[in-house]
């Protein structure tokens, strides 16, 4: 009697041999065994092979949840920027007016400044000019 073990042919010839028909059974026995063993096997395989599947599609949802989570987390986040960039748009532009008329003011102010002063200038000028004129009027009068 033969057997395949690990690739290899060993011989059992030291065993003691069965009758014809106990070997037939004791054979039928053995394939029996041999095919139940291969579909436990097969079973074994399909069921590990179902969990790997059933946790791959598992992982897969709760992958793509996340995306969908992220996608909505970066559509909130850009409505956010876009409602502060144009907040802030907005404000610039009212510090700009201000600043603008700020400085039309200011430029006026001193505007009204230079021209009391250039007013009051040419009057003190004219002032002097008048008593230069008198004071030497009466000093030709005087001599």
């Amino acid at each position: 009697v033969q057997e395949m073990s690990d690739g290899e042919l060993k011989d059992h010839s030291d065993l003691p041999a069965l009758p014809q028909g106990k070997a037939a059974i004791a054979l039928a026995n053995l394939q029996q065994k041999q095919a139940e063993m291969a579909q436990a096997t097969a079973e074994l395989h399909a069921n590990k092979s179902e969990r790997v599947h059933g946790a791959l599609d598992d992982a897969n949802s709760r992958a793509s949840a996340m995306v969908d989570s992220m996608d909505a987390v970066l559509e909130h986040a850009e409505s956010v920027m876009v409602t502060t960039t144009h907040l802030v748009e907005e404000r610039l532009a009212k510090v700009e007016k201000h600043v603008s008329d700020t400085t039309d003011a200011l430029e006026a102010g001193f505007k009204a400044i230079q021209d009391r002063q250039d007013a009051r200038y040419k009057q003190q000028e004219a002032e002097i000019h008048t008593m230069i004129h008198t004071s030497f009027q009466n000093f030709l009068q005087a001599s």
